[in-house]
């Protein structure tokens, strides 16, 4: 089989600011990009974050291709991040209700901490 996984990535960006620079606009649009998924499988877990910083555990999932992480709360941001000696190298910060999608690695093991209170982050992974 071929082509499992679609993956299409759009923002815009409007910002009538009249400041020094004025008015912004951009976008980027991926279009549909497809990707194999060798082997079926896929996991989905909303998880509890608190500012201590934890390990994320996918069961089920032996190679991870595609990772999406979407921050569940309203006020509060939360870091993920691979781990490195034990602790979270914080590589992504999701604002208030933001998401982000990556490729993985097998070999990483995400952590995620929260900058204050206990959001919940929701994560979805699909098998390589």
């Amino acid at each position: 089989m071929a082509d499992e996984v679609t993956v299409t990535l759009s923002v815009d960006l409007k910002n009538p600011s009249t400041g020094a620079v004025g008015a912004l606009k951009d976008s980027f649009a991926t279009g549909a990009i497809k990707f194999t998924q060798a082997t079926a499988g896929a996991f989905s877990r909303v998880v509890a974050t608190s500012t201590t910083d934890t390990a994320l555990t996918l069961s089920g999932i032996t190679s991870p291709g595609w990772v999406m992480f979407q921050n569940l709360d309203p006020t509060n941001a939360i870091k993920i991040g691979p781990e490195s000696s034990g602790a979270i190298v914080a590589m992504i910060q999701l604002p208030p209700k933001g998401v982000a999608v990556l490729p993985a690695f097998a070999s990483v093991t995400f952590r995620h901490q929260s900058t204050a209170g206990t959001p919940r982050l929701l994560v979805k992974v699909l098998e390589a």
